[in-house]
Order: C-alpha cells, then structure tokens, then sequence
C-alpha cells in the first residue's frame, strides 16, 4: 500500500508545485533552464505512474464500503462525461467557454465515477487521491490567476472535435480496460 500512496503522492506534488511554492519553480527553471525543468517534471510524472501501478498491482484489495446497487450506472454515466472533459476539455468549444478547468473536473468526474464501483482500500487511496489532486489544482490555479475569461467561440468543427474526441476516448477505454486493468467495465 505505501508504493501507491507514494506513487499518487508523487503525481500530486510535482502537478501541485507551481500552484503550492511557485518560487522553488521559477528558482529552478532560473538554474537549470525551462527545458531541463519540463523534462525533469515529466520523468517525475512517468515514475509516478510507474510507482502507483506496481503499487496498484502489488496490494491485494479490502473492503471499506459496499459500493451501492445503482453505482455501475452512474459510473458509466459519469466516465462518459469525464472522458468527454478530459479529452475534449483542451480544444476552444461550447466545453471550454463554460467550464473553466474542463480536464480537471473531467479527471474529478473520473475519479468519482471510480469510488462508484470500487469500495476497497486501494481504490480509495488511487481514485479518492487523485480526485481530492483535481479539486486542489482547480483551486490553487483559481486563486492564481484569478477571474476567468472565457474563449471565443469558434467555428463549429471545433465545437464537434472535443465530443467526437471525448466519445472516442471513452469508447477506447471501455474496449482496453480489461487488458490494461483485469477488470471489464462492461459487467455490471
């Protein structure tokens, strides 16, 4: 259990660095370039995945809570709006003029859907430490920049290119989720 919670530790720290201590960001950046800095981040990032992976892998789940009788419904309900937000969410759209931070409440939204079906231990440590990792980061990048503004729109394939996206995305993930996870969303 410690190499998941270490691992979603470290995806949550190097994600919330710029919005918790912004000068040990720029103090780096300043000494060892943008370039540096960014591919450092993003190694930190891989061996977070790596590290909640073999830690997912390497716990065998307990019970906490019994996930309710209508939770697979409501989680595929929810998958398919947070698909939709987390890989839709970056282009300018009908998305993204109304909701300010559209991939990190879809990854929210992800991570909710999740404590839907899933009641063990390590499910509330992943699911439960990424969601509460969205929530802060939409928070902090709040209180950072301050009001929102949101984008003009545009034409109408940009505002069809973020659902065909975000349809494409979850019906991807429905079809690979048991061979990545063991586990068919399709079940219930």
């Amino acid at each position: 259990m410690v190499w998941l919670v270490i691992g979603v530790a470290i995806w949550s720290g190097v994600h919330l660095l710029r919005g918790i201590a912004p000068e040990i960001r720029m103090r780096l950046v300043g000494a060892i370039g943008e370039g540096p800095y960014k591919g450092i981040f993003s190694l930190l990032l891989i061996a977070g995945i790596v590290v909640t992976v073999l830690g997912w892998r390497a716990v065998v789940p307990a019970p906490v809570y019994e996930p309710p009788s209508w939770g697979p419904a409501v989680t595929g309900n929810l998958m398919i709006i947070g698909m939709i937000l987390i890989f839709g969410g970056r282009y300018s759209s009908l998305i993204s003029r109304n909701i300010r931070h559209p991939m990190l409440i879809g990854v929210a939204m992800w991570s909710l859907a999740h404590l839907f079906a899933n009641g063990d231990d390590r499910s509330l440590i992943l699911f439960g430490g990424i969601g509460l990792w969205a929530v802060a980061e939409i928070t902090l990048i709040n209180r950072r920049d301050g009001a929102w503004q949101a984008p003009e729109r545009k034409s109408l394939r940009t505002e069809i290119r973020p659902l065909a996206i975000g349809l494409a995305g979850y019906a991807i993930m429905v079809f690979a989720h048991e061979f990545l996870f063991g586990v068919t969303p399709l079940s219930s």
